[in-house]
């Protein structure tokens, strides 16, 4: 007569920092960081990991990771390896991505001199939605039936913390402007930005990445490169990011790469919960050049949360 037994197996649970050396076909689960590790001792790749009588050895000593869905942020040494196509095109046909957005000053009245001019000489104007790390190649105002330039290099493009949305602040002085009312409006042409990648905030106090972009068709006969490290900063608030790049294989008087990297905190719907939001630090890329470009990068990252 045949005998039927069901059993039911279980694993070694921990904490990802109690993980220590598993025996041979052993699977342990790291409960706070969700990794899946087999014991591996006598696999000739790991020996340099495992303790020995004099050395406490390498995390994960000799054992090997399982890859789980968690795994293209939590790898071995909290390393982030991927490649991310950001593309200026759109089905099979390159278009230019730049776009027009009209925007006007919602604040209080400006106070203005005798002379007409506002006393207050930095203008602060919203919009209506996040265009956060786009990059600005034009702008105009329209006041009355009169429309006239602005240098853009008077207006820094940021974000109002308060609302999330983003917001252009004007040099009154720079831009030649005398004052700006509610009946004024200014236009401004942009680059949208795309987003890269993100973490969840308190996942990531600080970052450092290093990039490597280059053009998906030739400029002149060559595929131009720029390859250099970005330096990210973020609280819970607000985030900032440092290029430090350099060109490759460009010559003059050819188009250069031209991209901008920016870091935001953003809010995102929960995927099991609609309803909820969570932070996340977003880096995003502005490809302001005239051709398509990849970025492939990898990087480290620091936090006050143990992973």
């Amino acid at each position: 007569m045949t005998v039927v037994q069901i059993s039911e197996i279980k694993h070694r649970t921990g904490r990802r920092e109690e993980l220590a050396q598993l025996a041979q076909s052993e699977i342990a689960v790291t409960f706070d960081s969700g990794e899946l590790f087999v014991g591996m001792p006598s696999f000739s790749k790991v020996q340099y990991r495992k303790p020995s009588f004099n050395q406490s050895g390498t995390f994960p000593y000799g054992n090997v990771k399982i890859l789980t869905e968690f795994d293209v942020v939590h790898t071995l040494s909290d390393k982030v390896a991927t490649h991310s196509p950001l593309y200026r095109w759109y089905g099979d046909k390159r278009t230019d991505t730049q776009v027009w957005f009209t925007a006007k000053y919602k604040g209080l009245a400006l106070e203005v001199d005798d002379d007409g001019k506002a006393l207050s000489r930095l203008v602060t104007v919203d919009f209506d939605e996040d265009r956060t790390g786009a990059v600005i190649l034009a702008a105009e105002i329209k006041v009355g039936e009169e429309t006239r330039g602005i240098d853009i290099t008077a207006l820094d493009f940021t974000q109002n913390l308060e609302t999330g949305k983003s917001a252009v602040l004007i040099d009154m002085e720079a831009a030649g402007l005398d004052t700006i009312t509610s009946e004024d409006t200014l236009r401004f042409r942009i680059v949208p930005a795309m987003i890269v990648e993100s973490w969840p905030v308190g996942e990531v106090d600080s970052m450092v990445i290093h990039y490597s972009l280059s053009s998906r068709e030739k400029i002149d006969n060559r595929y131009t490169k720029r390859t250099g490290m970005l330096q990210l900063v973020a609280d819970d608030y607000s985030a900032s990011v440092v290029d430090q790049g350099v060109d490759l294989n460009q010559r003059p008087g050819v188009d250069y790469l031209r991209v901008v990297f920016s870091a935001s905190i953003m809010s995102f719907p929960v995927e099991d919960d609609p309803l909820s939001t969570e932070k996340r630090l977003v880096l995003k890329c502005a490809n302001i050049g005239n051709y398509p470009i990849q970025i492939t990068y990898h990087g480290s990252r620091w936090s006050g949360v143990v992973l």
